[in-house]
């Protein structure tokens, strides 16, 4: 039986969309691959700064990437509000 390999959470997916893996988002960030593997499985919420990170490395908002995760953690990202990410 062959596992289906489709991206569980829509950074997961917007990380493909892009033609990012995970593995290049651990090297540009820093971060280690199991970390992002578990951000894109909705395992994981990133900090304020390490979302920070990750947006630089994409070229787009900490804000985008934390809706991305709220989503596939259906809000839950423990208690971090979108106005947090604002400057």
């Amino acid at each position: 039986m062959e596992r289906s390999r489709k991206p569980k959470t829509e950074f997961a997916k917007f990380l493909a969309e892009k033609g990012y893996t995970k593995t290049d988002l651990a090297e540009v960030t820093g971060l280690s691959y199991i970390y992002i593997r578990k951000i894109c499985s909705g395992e994981r919420v990133p900090a304020k700064k390490t979302a920070g990170r990750i947006a630089a490395a994409l070229g787009i908002d900490a804000n985008d990437i934390m809706d991305m995760i709220r989503t596939a953690t259906n809000g839950c990202t423990k208690n971090i509000k979108r106005k947090e990410f604002e400057d």
